[in-house]
């Protein structure tokens, strides 16, 4: 019993170092891959910067069409409403001049 119990205790030693190690190693990768990517980001900042600013142009552009476009139909509603009642007016004068000559 007593040289299976220190076999144990062995292994369990040995394990435990084992997972410190990793548990190290997992948290040094972490920091070289934050400190890589601080230098990668200094270099692709300006990148990314410029293609945030040529999205929001994109976007500007495509809100100021929208606005063209429901401004230009509000027109287009208009003259067509304007056309309609010049054309029922006129049909109305037309109604009424007939009436007057029947009468």
């Amino acid at each position: 019993h007593a040289m299976a119990r220190m076999l144990n205790r062995c292994v369990a030693s040995s394990f435990v170092t084992w997972v410190m190690f990793w548990e190290e190693r997992r948290r040094m990768r972490s920091l070289i891959n934050h400190a890589v990517a601080k230098f990668q980001h200094q270099k692709v900042a300006p990148a990314f910067r410029s293609l945030w600013l040529y999205s929001m142009a994109s976007d500007q552009r495509r809100a100021e069409s929208r606005r063209r476009e429901v401004i230009l139909d509000r027109c287009r509603k208009r003259m067509r409403h304007q056309l309609a009642g010049k054309a029922w007016g006129s049909w109305v004068s037309m109604w009424k001049d007939a009436k007057r000559v029947r009468a």
